[in-house]
């Protein structure tokens, strides 16, 4: 199936007029295919290159673009409908962020957006930040703690903002009540297949032996808290990206190679709920291994940004510390989720059938879902990460 639109001269001068308010002549587009697929499973992205000029200054310029369209796999193309995934990211990107960047207090945050249409397919055109020096750090090491405290820093600006646009108009953000861990058919049979492996993994390990039992105990408990999620009860809401980990967050350096910026692309997930639900997210599967001891600094530092920008934004509604405790302990069955449903594919380094139907399809010992969770860096981080929900009380159930 083919997703992507005719990608001409004509198309992208209507396209670039409407953004420069110019007349334009285009001389040459360029289109190159960026999608890994053993990482982009629910996009196909092009990198665009647009060669032009203004009509009435024949100086000639470039602009670097980056398209994302459906993937051409119908399985996913399928599931990534059933999920509003673009509908959800056109939404973000054409209603929500123009108003972000209308008030008071800004910082850069994301790409600049230059196209969107749900029709006859959905396609977004945004800026390619990596024109702007902007790269991304590989998601199988993940992130030291100063790249770390940068992206929660620029996060709580983020989910600060939102909660600005939310205090002016209360009618737009609730509009984003789904979940990405919301019940679909395919959701539900990844997520019960995952589950099953890491109780498996407990199994063969006899260090993690006792938590065999728990999780059967807790599993349906666990899932119907997952897929309910959006619903549960918070004390505090913002818009929540819904997938921020190191593959959606990109940072810039100076000429002298130090960290200077950092901004997120993906809101394909975009959800109002507790701020802790983009948190857990993150820390569930974007620390480089030997930072995880710093869980609790990095939750400070958040809050005490996010606090921070709520005052200068005005914000009249604060949540107190120990509000925010509250929620970030319900919402740690996001960062569980995202342990056992993402986390597996993210740090899998195998790509020879790496896609969610041979995923379903096969769990034998050489099977690509047998390597997503006996590999060595995912059984690092299950043997950290069951502990920290332990403590959470996730697992604790009574009959």
């Amino acid at each position: 199936m083919e997703s992507t639109p005719e990608f001409t001269n004509e198309f992208f001068k209507s396209i670039l007029e409407n953004h420069f308010q110019q007349m334009i002549h285009i001389s040459n587009v360029k289109v190159e295919d960026m999608t890994n697929s053993a990482l982009n499973f629910c996009s196909k992205l092009r990198r665009i290159t647009v060669a032009y000029h203004f009509e009435k200054k024949q100086e000639n310029h470039e602009i670097a673009l980056v398209a994302k369209c459906l993937p051409d796999n119908e399985f996913m193309a399928q599931f990534v409908t059933d999920m509003g995934m673009f509908d959800c990211e056109i939404e973000t990107y054409s209603t929500v962020i123009p108003k972000l960047l209308m008030l008071n207090y800004r910082e850069k945050f994301a790409p600049s957006v230059y196209y969107t249409s749900r029709e006859p397919k959905p396609i977004i055109i945004l800026e390619d930040l990596s024109s702007l020096n902007y790269r991304v750090l590989d998601k199988r090491v993940g992130l030291d703690l100063e790249h770390s405290l940068l992206a929660v820093e620029k996060l709580a600006y983020y989910h600060a903002a939102t909660a600005a646009l939310h205090m002016l108009d209360s009618s737009i953000l609730p509009k984003f009540h789904h979940s990405p861990f919301r019940r679909t058919d395919r959701l539900h049979d990844i997520m019960s297949a995952s589950y099953e492996e890491v109780v498996n993994v407990c199994r063969n390990w006899p260090e993690l032996g006792d938590y065999v039992e728990k999780l059967n105990r807790a599993k349906p408990h666990i899932l119907l808290n997952i897929y309910d999620l959006q619903n549960l009860k918070v004390n505090f809401s913002v818009l929540n990206r819904g997938d921020f980990w190191t593959a959606n967050i990109l940072f810039s350096y100076g000429p002298d190679g130090n960290l200077t910026n950092v901004a997120f692309v993906d809101v394909q997930h975009s959800t109002f709920t507790s701020p802790c639900f983009d948190l857990h997210f993150f820390l569930a599967t974007s620390l480089m291994e030997g930072i995880k001891c710093e869980k609790v600094s990095i939750v400070n530092r958040y809050f005490e940004t996010f606090v921070m920008n709520l005052r200068k934004l005005r914000v009249k509604i604060v949540p107190t510390r120990a509000e925010f405790d509250e929620d970030f302990r319900i919402m740690g069955y996001c960062g569980f989720a995202a342990s056992i449903y993402g986390l597996p594919f993210m740090k899998a380094s195998r790509t020879e059938g790496a896609s969610p139907e041979n995923f379903l399809a096969d769990g034998s010992k050489d099977s690509f879902r047998h390597h997503c969770f006996n590999n060595e860096v995912y059984l690092k981080e299950l043997f950290h990460f069951l502990p920290f929900y332990n403590s959470l009380g996730l697992f604790d159930v009574r009959d």
